[in-house]
């Protein structure tokens, strides 16, 4: 248990989850949902280094992935006549 806390402690302050949370808050519209992508390329002009290195440092193999770890956001599909778009917001408690 104190280590789980410990790692998600540590996640959560990182970098890239605290530019994550700012865009989710700052760019969020009422309903509060964002594209995946939208944010993923809002983190490799701010912290690319951290999204280069998303595997080394964080264990995770994807955004999504780190995201879910997190706790923090919730996730939801679009589909599209091209195929979908993965959504995501702050969970209530969260913000």
């Amino acid at each position: 248990a104190f280590r789980y806390a410990f790692e998600q402690s540590w996640i959560l302050s990182s970098p890239l989850v605290q530019q994550l949370i700012g865009f989710s808050t700052t760019e969020a519209g009422q309903v509060g949902w964002l594209k995946l992508g939208k944010a993923a390329n809002f983190l490799n002009k701010t912290v690319p280094e951290e999204i280069k290195s998303l595997k080394a440092r964080y264990g995770f193999s994807t955004l999504i992935e780190l995201m879910r770890a997190t706790d923090r956001f919730e996730f939801s599909e679009q589909k599209t006549a091209k195929g979908k778009h993965v959504l995501y917001r702050l969970k209530a408690s969260a913000s």
